[in-house]
């Protein structure tokens, strides 16, 4: 038994640990995302912000009705002028790809920060129903590749769950399929 347990508890320490999965908004949650325990995570009602051991990158996520996405991008460079980010606008390029088989398109821009050289990108994954997923994340290159195994391990570990409205009108229309299939 020992034999099984040394590997395994081995294995353990080279994965990265999640302290928990925050629900994002709170309440009624939307999806949720886990950050390493190393990683300083604040959690408000409608969002999460993890920041790094060495706080070389900074990921933010929330959700956004689809209505919302132009006032995101705004808010969104509200934010980090306020952070003391300078995002150099004529190095603004589009980006398209999937995310567990979510449509996810966005904004990267190079910047500078309190540190030097950075790279800013503003992501949208679209979670149907009007609504999406808004990722924000600014960290240097360097910074980036040192942390790669812990931003894939977040992104990974991004689940959407229905909002509570969407599961009682699941369960209605469960319950009136349910009372017609009796009536015949």
């Amino acid at each position: 038994m020992k034999n099984i347990l040394l590997p395994l508890a081995a294995l353990g320490l080279l994965l990265p640990l999640h302290a928990e999965d925050y629900k994002i908004p709170k309440k009624d949650p939307v999806f949720t995302l886990s950050f390493p325990d190393k990683w300083t995570v604040t959690h408000a009602d409608e969002s999460v912000d993890g920041v790094t051991e060495d706080k070389s990158i900074e990921l933010y996520a929330q959700t956004d009705d689809a209505d919302s996405i132009e006032d995101s991008v705004k808010a969104a460079i509200d934010y980090l002028t306020k952070a003391g980010v300078k995002i150099k606008a004529d190095s603004q390029k589009e980006h398209n790809s999937e995310v567990h088989g979510m449509k996810l398109s966005g904004l990267n821009w190079d910047a500078t920060d309190e540190d030097g050289a950075c790279r800013v990108s503003l992501s949208f994954i679209d979670i149907g129903d009007d609504q999406a997923i808004t990722l924000l994340y600014w960290g240097s290159e360097e910074a980036s590749k040192k942390h790669s195994k812990e931003l894939d391990s977040i992104i990974g570990s991004m689940k959407v769950v229905k909002a509570k409205a969407e599961k009682k009108d699941d369960k209605e229309e469960e319950k009136e399929d349910g009372d017609e299939k009796e009536e015949k």
